[in-house]
Order: structure tokens, then C-alpha cells, then sequence
């Protein structure tokens, strides 16, 4: 067994993930130590380096060594250790709405994997969209309220995370979402930024 600890991750919570990564590596000694960078690349961190990172909580981590995969999928693709247990230290995004689980089960060996445990997730959201899909009537209206935006965002949420499929199932809420994507205001403030801000 191979204990990976992955950390860091694409949210504005990884400086606490490093902080944790830190304190995961000192108890358990020897575990391998996986920074998965703002940009997607994933670093096989020296232990050492990790632990003398000073102010996790202000200083943004920047490992020493090249990145070795260009995104988390290639990573856990091509792993390069036998029966390998992952410890999550990662906060906020998707290290906690279960993208990186579900990631990582979709990859076990079919005789290993929860297919019921991927089912579930995926019935979760498609119970939410259906409803959604009709009801979308309600969403109706302006001027633009609280709920409308709030629903917009979680439905691009979802184009992030599990891709458009969702939207040939449920054709109601996408031509409203792809309405309201058009509106100066949600254009106007849309996420542009990819890489975190840094805390000084």
C-alpha cells in the first residue's frame, strides 16, 4: 500500500489544503506528497520542501520540481505505484462537491468500483435538474432576482464539472440558462480569472 496525500487544488482554500497537507506528511512520516497546482499540473512534492514551506496560510506553494502530469485525469491514469490510498487534503471546490471522488472512482477496476456510488451522485443532480426543467416557468420575470442568478450559476457549475450532457436531457432550463447566459449583466460577471490571487 502507497499513501498519497494530494493538496493544493484550483480553490482560493488551498493555502489552508497546504497547511493540512503539512500536518498529514509530519504525522504519518512517509507518504508521497501530490500538489495539484491552480493550472491543473500535478508536482510529486519532496517531503522536506513541503514541511519547510513557511506561512502555508499567506504563502502560495511553489514546488521546486517540474510538474510531472499536466492535469489530475493523466495523473491518476497513469499511477505510478501499486495499490495506491489517496488522502485528500483538499478544501473547498472540488476537493468537497465530490468532483475529485467521483474522479478517482470512475477509475477503480471494474470488479472494485461503486458503480452505485456514481449512480448516486449523477441521480442527485439529475433530480434537481428535472425538477428545475419544470418549473421553469417560476424562473421567469425581472427584474433579475436572487434565485435566478443563483440557478444560473449552479447549472454552469454543472457544464464545469460533468460537461453539457445534461442539457439534451432537460430542454426547458437550457434555453433558459442559454437566456439568461446573454444578459450584459451575467456576461459582464462572469469568471474570467484562472489563477488565484495572492494573499499579501
Amino acid at each position: 500500500m502507497t499513501v498519497i496525500v494530494l493538496f493544493g487544488g484550483r480553490s482560493d482554500e488551498r493555502h489552508v489544503s497546504v497547511a493540512s497537507a503539512q500536518n498529514i506528511v509530519r504525522t504519518l512520516g512517509a507518504p508521497l506528497a501530490w500538489f495539484w497546482a491552480p493550472n491543473g499540473e500535478v508536482y510529486d512534492v519532496n517531503r522536506e520542501e513541503l514541511l519547510a514551506h513557511p506561512n502555508p496560510f499567506v504563502n502560495d506553494f511553489q514546488p521546486s520540481r517540474p510538474a510531472i502530469w499536466p492535469d489530475l485525469e493523466m495523473a491518476l491514469d497513469t499511477l505510478p505505484v501499486d495499490d495506491p490510498v489517496f488522502l485528500l487534503a483538499l478544501h473547498g471546490g472540488e476537493g468537497e462537491d465530490g468532483t475529485v471522488q467521483r474522479m478517482m472512482e470512475a477509475r477503480r477496476p471494474a470488479t472494485e468500483n461503486s458503480a452505485a456510488f456514481i449512480l448516486k451522485m449523477e441521480q442527485r443532480i439529475s433530480r434537481v435538474l428535472a425538477y428545475l426543467d419544470s418549473a421553469v416557468t417560476s424562473l421567469e420575470g425581472e427584474p433579475l432576482r436572487v434565485d435566478q442568478i443563483t440557478i444560473a450559476c449552479a447549472l454552469e457549475y454543472v457544464d464545469l464539472r460533468f460537461t453539457a450532457k445534461w442539457r439534451e436531457r432537460f430542454p426547458a432550463i437550457s434555453d433558459w440558462l442559454a437566456e439568461i447566459s446573454i444578459r450584459p449583466s451575467m456576461i459582464a460577471t462572469a469568471p474570467r480569472r484562472t489563477d488565484p490571487i495572492s494573499v499579501r
